[in-house]
């Protein structure tokens, strides 16, 4: 008999508790200035949602295509680049060429907000940077260099 009198007190008073905590709610939500709040957390929260949807969608169909388009087959240009331009094309291995591909052709995760990124490709800038910081001849290039540098990789 007693424990039910204490499991009913405590049960009446979740429900007290339960029926105030919608009485705040309620009069929460009347209130002009807090609906007008829990409407532009609504749309801030739709915004985001859109947003990582767009973000989702670029990353993915980067996927699926280059950043650049490829005319000639990677071969024919490594030879090229072996032939015009020599080192350090001549010493490369299977993974410097894969490297070197993946900076020309590839993408870099851009930081943006949201604590996500997205995927852009490398500018040439950044590409020529790259190369000067890895291969001491690509410091000595000139921009006529670099011109037919271009214009053997992307065959322009």
């Amino acid at each position: 008999m007693r424990k039910h009198i204490i499991s009913d007190i405590l049960w009446t008073g979740v429900g007290v508790l339960l029926i105030m905590g919608a009485i705040k709610g309620v009069s929460y939500l009347e209130s002009p200035a807090s609906s007008f709040n829990l409407r532009r957390r609504i749309d801030n929260f739709i915004a985001n949602l859109k947003l990582r949807w767009q973000i989702f969608k670029h990353n993915v169909a980067s996927d699926f295509k280059g950043a650049r388009p490829m005319k000639t087959p990677l071969f024919l240009k490594e030879t090229q680049l072996k032939s015009y331009i020599g080192e350090p094309f001549i010493s490369f291995t299977p993974s410097d060429w894969a490297w070197f591909w993946h900076l020309i052709y590839g993408y870099k995760s851009e930081p943006i907000s949201l604590g996500q990124s997205i995927k852009v490709p490398y500018s040439r800038s950044e590409i020529e940077d790259i190369l000067c910081d890895n291969y001491e001849i690509f410091c000595r290039f000139k921009e006529n260099y670099w011109d037919m540098f271009w214009q053997l990789i992307l065959g322009r």
